[in-house]
């Protein structure tokens, strides 16, 4: 199956994974101006069944170097979150 395989300066974070059933899968770096210590990355995907399941990834700080590889495979991480339909806040 198509997965992320999530890694922080060196270090194998996770390998989040999309089967069949997957509408979603993403990893979003993100920061704003307004809280400059805070940079947010988030690993989360979405199955057909409609929950939101996310992977704990580390906090980012100036320096880290994340990568993203784009791989086939079946042996992906449990997510570490998981929440129904119309519980994703």
């Amino acid at each position: 199956m198509l997965a992320f395989k999530i890694i922080l300066n060196g270090d194998v974070i996770c390998t989040a994974g999309a089967d069949d059933g997957h509408r979603v899968l993403g990893a979003a770096l993100s920061w704003t101006h307004r809280t400059p210590d805070d940079i947010d990355f988030h690993v989360s995907g979405v199955p057909e069944t409609n929950q939101l399941f996310d992977y704990d990834v580390p906090a980012i700080k100036i320096g880290d170097k994340i990568t993203i590889e784009v791989v086939d495979t079946d042996d992906i991480s449990k997510p570490d979150t998981v929440k129904p339909p119309n519980d994703w806040r």
